[in-house]
């Protein structure tokens, strides 16, 4: 079973969120640790407005690297009618803006790389 930080899911996670924590958990051994809802802020330089990215799940393995799960439940599409992407909201049961899901993978990715290779000598490219 998986080191899950926190051990369980935080009040209000989704239900997508919780079924891949649940998953996590169950189905990778004690050498995998998993951190769920991970925030990073870089601070860039004086003037300018910090770096911020969350990861829904971090998930590192001593010998094999580090993956960054981004997890959309529902629905989410590129729009229709306007430029960028929506995703579903099932409160409303309307189709409303979202930000860019490769976008925010690709950002929260790159921040956590340089963190984490910087700090702690894990690289996602192994």
């Amino acid at each position: 079973m998986a080191q899950m930080f926190p051990r369980q899911p935080k009040v209000g996670t989704t239900d997508s969120e919780v079924a891949v924590f649940e998953a996590l958990a169950e189905q990778l051994d004690d050498q995998y640790s998993v951190i769920h809802s991970a925030s990073i802020v870089r601070l860039i330089s004086s003037g300018k407005r910090p770096e911020e990215a969350e990861a829904d799940f971090l998930v590192l393995h001593p010998d094999h690297g580090w993956i960054n799960i981004e997890v959309k439940g529902g629905g989410v599409r590129k729009s229709v009618s306007n430029p960028g992407w929506e995703r579903f909201n099932r409160e409303k049961g309307a189709w409303e803006p979202a930000k860019n899901p490769y976008d925010q993978v690709t950002n929260t990715q790159r921040l956590f790389d340089e963190w984490i290779t910087q700090n702690h000598k894990i690289s996602s490219r192994k």
